[in-house]
């Protein structure tokens, strides 16, 4: 798992996670129940753990099985099941618009401090922060499931070009 701890209050809680998945071994031969239940575990952990904590989550290549497939239509059944589940994991860390961005299209964006759990304080110290949390699974050239056209299922590069220019 990568490292979770970003900054620290006093008490030695991180004031924010930021999780980018790739949480089960690299393993090609595991089978999909195991890598949605790593995420599903690491996720029960951080919320017994750090309940006030705030968690922009994403996940990695290998939250599905085999490793590095992902189905960007939901046409598989594997891969809608394991969106799912973590979404609905995920639900209390992500506002609605970003939950169903999720959900439908496994990628999202969000302004910090718009976080369910967000207080006045961390709002006003992220005011202008907004997360873009990206499936970089769209371009992975070993998903085979993109043979056919290299990440235009979901629109995400699309997507990001415009987010980003409204930004800007």
């Amino acid at each position: 798992m990568k490292q979770l701890h970003l900054t620290e209050t006093n008490d030695g809680d991180p004031d924010f996670i930021v999780w980018t998945g790739d949480n089960v071994a690299h393993d090609p031969h595991k089978m999909a129940e195991e890598s949605v239940e790593a995420t599903l575990a690491i996720t029960d952990y951080i919320k017994e753990h750090y309940p006030e904590t705030i968690v922009f989550p994403i996940h990695g290549n290998h939250e599905f099985a085999p490793m590095n497939l992902q189905d960007l239509t939901f046409e598989d059944r594997e891969t809608r099941v394991a969106i799912d589940k973590i979404s609905d994991v995920w639900r209390d860390w992500l506002t609605e618009e970003s939950y169903e961005m999720f959900r439908n299209k496994s990628f999202y964006d969000m302004r910090a401090s718009e976080h369910p759990l967000a207080n006045i304080d961390f709002g006003d110290k992220v005011k202008d922060v907004r997360v873009l949390a990206l499936n970089l699974q769209s371009c992975y050239h070993y998903n085979f499931f993109l043979f056919s056209e290299m990440g235009g299922e979901l629109g995400e590069l699309e997507w990001l070009e415009e987010t980003l220019r409204q930004m800007e």
